[in-house]
């Protein structure tokens, strides 16, 4: 595999893990944190709620107190006078106070007068809480009766959950003793708890609400959901927290839910995914522009570097050369790898050169060695010729030829002569002969030698060496040798 591809896959694999762990810092780390925060809100908005309760019973509590400490319902309470309760106890003051129930007790606990209506259509209606003309001896309240103690609370009604407060009654000075409590109520309707929610800023439903026989009851005129248990429900859209709100008895009453849209992580999931989006987008931005600048900067030359190597292993010319004119380390491998080359290709030539000289002086060797065994005998042929000529007789015979044309009459010194000459020309015939068959011996000696000769001149006839050379190398060497006067007379353009 070429290193181009394994770049490519490094660099991919990168940043697709990069990718990866944004995606899961995200999921794991951020959109958790959202999740916290917007299930802090829903509690804070539940405890808004909770708070919104406390006003409403507040305020209960302030109205109790202040017509129990009112001169008038203190008398009343004495001499049950109809004036009072003509002028005061009537549907309009009620609607006034915000109240649906009113009640007052002695302090023995019976009902001096009661009365209820209905909150949407303002009907008379009877609770089963003034049912007795007798406060119940188990009503957790009744020990207010004598010790003049307010209190306030949720009790269960036939009508569903009142809203309720009692406070003792006084003379309008705060002074006692106490006559009795009044008890205050507002019926907890839909309306009621949606204007609990508006004044906390939040939406709140009644999820479930107990009815007089103690079991939990979906309310019509509260549009109850079911049961639900405290504790907080995240669902895909809206965070639900669900809060269960105890009696004057310390049961169960009511359980109320508020639902927080989950905007903060619908927004923080846009804002992951968009961060993705860019975030891979840029990835692949960075992964082009990372690979077009290693393919310019490294992985090109590299590969220049890798095709001209393969060229020069494949094939015999070593005077190419890369010149890659960089400052970096691919240009100090490129201008190592040329000095290389030209090393090698200096190495070569003087092998070729030395291989030649060597070629020659074997070659040399091999003739002279051949020549010379053959010429040793041809020399001892000639020595042996030159001998036999030297020691013929050939002065005596002329010598005896010049004296015997002078002889004359001297027919003794002319016998003599003649058989001087007889015997000569003898001794001559013999030489000639032999040195007639010496210049065959050296002929034939020499024809040894003429045959070596021709046998290394067919062994010499090898395949020339052929070699790549520079042309204008060879043209300045060339010139170099050429002499200053007649480089004159010569003009190159290389």
């Amino acid at each position: 595999m070429k290193i181009r591809p394994k770049v490519v896959a490094l660099l991919s694999t990168v940043f697709a893990a990069l990718v990866l762990v944004e995606i899961g810092v995200g999921k794991a780390l951020l959109l958790p944190r959202f999740q916290e925060i917007e299930t802090g809100a829903a509690l804070t908005a539940m405890t808004r709620i909770e708070h919104g309760m406390r006003e409403a019973l507040g305020g209960l509590q302030v109205s109790s107190t202040d017509w129990g400490n009112w001169a008038a319902t203190y008398r009343f309470i004495q001499d049950h006078n109809a004036t009072y309760a003509t002028e005061n106890l009537n549907l309009s003051a009620m609607k006034q106070l915000h109240l649906t129930a009113l009640a007052f007790f002695d302090t023995d606990g019976n009902l001096v007068w009661s009365h209820a209506f209905d909150p949407v259509s303002g009907a008379p209606e009877l609770l089963n809480l003034f049912e007795n003309p007798v406060m119940p001896t188990t009503f957790p309240w009744r020990d207010s009766l004598r010790s003049g103690k307010a209190r306030r609370g949720l009790i269960p009604t036939n009508r569903g959950v009142l809203l309720a407060a009692v406070a003792p009654i006084l003379d309008g000075y705060g002074n006692g003793p106490s006559r009795g409590l009044i008890m205050m109520g507002r019926q907890l309707t839909a309306a009621e708890v949606a204007a609990i929610g508006a004044r906390a800023q939040t939406t709140v439903a009644v999820t479930a609400i107990r009815d007089p026989s103690g079991h939990f009851a979906n309310m019509p005129l509260l549009a109850a959901a079911g049961a639900s248990a405290d504790g907080v429900v995240t669902g895909e859209d809206v965070t639900q927290v669900s809060r269960t709100f105890k009696d004057i008895y310390g049961q169960s009453i009511l359980t109320l839910r508020v639902d927080v849209p989950r905007e903060v992580t619908a927004s923080a999931r846009t804002t992951l995914a968009s961060a993705t989006a860019l975030t891979v987008g840029g990835a692949i931005a960075v992964l082009l522009l990372m690979l077009v600048v290693l393919d310019r900067m490294v992985l090109a030359p590299l590969g220049r570097v890798t095709r001209h190597a393969i060229a020069l292993g494949a094939g015999d010319d070593l005077t190419t050369r890369l010149h890659l004119n960089r400052a970096d380390e691919i240009g100090a491998l490129a201008h190592e790898f040329d000095r290389m080359v030209e090393r090698v290709a200096e190495s070569r030539r003087q092998l070729v050169d030395n291989s030649f000289n060597a070629g020659v002086a074997e070659f040399a060797r091999g003739v002279l060695h051949n020549i010379g065994n053959a010429m040793t005998p041809l020399a001892v042929r000639v020595a042996k010729l030159q001998e036999s000529l030297r020691t013929a007789p050939a002065a005596d015979v002329e010598l005896a030829l010049a004296e015997r044309e002078h002889a004359g009459a001297d027919t003794d010194r002319a016998a003599d002569l003649d058989e001087f000459l007889r015997l000569a020309s003898r001794e001559l015939a013999e030489v000639i002969t032999a040195a007639a068959s010496d210049a065959g011996v050296i002929a034939r000696q020499a024809a040894v030698v003429q045959n070596a000769l021709s046998e290394q001149l067919r062994s010499s006839r090898a395949p020339v060496v052929v070699e790549t050379m520079e042309l204008t190398t060879v043209i300045n060497q060339t010139v170099e040798i050429v002499p200053d006067s007649c480089r004159d007379l010569v003009s190159i353009e290389l």
